[in-house]
C-alpha cells in the first residue's frame, strides 16, 4: 500500500466480534491515487491463543490487531496489491 500509493491510505475498524475462539473485524482501506479517494470493504479475522491449559487469553489486543492486519491485507489485494504474493507469481507487477 506503501509504494502504491505513495502512503496516501488510511484504515478504518467499523466493527467487531468475539466468534468462539476467533476475533473478527470489518471495516474499510481508504487511498488516494492523483487526488482521487477509492474505497474497499473488507473482513478480517485471527484466532485467540490462549494460555497452556487454559481459556485465559494470552494478549486479546494482539488478536484484534492481527485480525484489523488481515483486514487491511483483504482490502488491499482486491484492488490487486500483492497479487505477486496470493498468486505464487513472481512475475506480476
Amino acid at each position: 500500500l506503501n509504494i502504491a500509493t505513495k502512503f496516501q491510505w488510511s484504515s478504518f475498524i467499523d466493527g467487531s466480534l468475539r466468534d468462539g475462539d476467533f476475533i473478527v473485524v470489518w471495516g474499510r482501506v481508504e487511498i488516494m491515487i492523483n487526488g482521487q479517494k477509492y474505497t474497499q470493504s473488507a473482513f478480517g479475522r485471527n484466532e485467540i491463543k490462549y494460555m497452556k491449559g487454559t481459556k485465559n487469553p494470552v494478549d486479546l489486543g494482539d488478536a484484534y490487531k492481527s485480525a484489523h492486519t488481515d483486514m487491511i491485507k483483504k482490502a488491499a489485494n482486491n484492488w490487486g496489491i500483492a497479487m505477486d504474493v496470493y498468486s505464487g507469481r513472481e512475475d506480476i507487477e
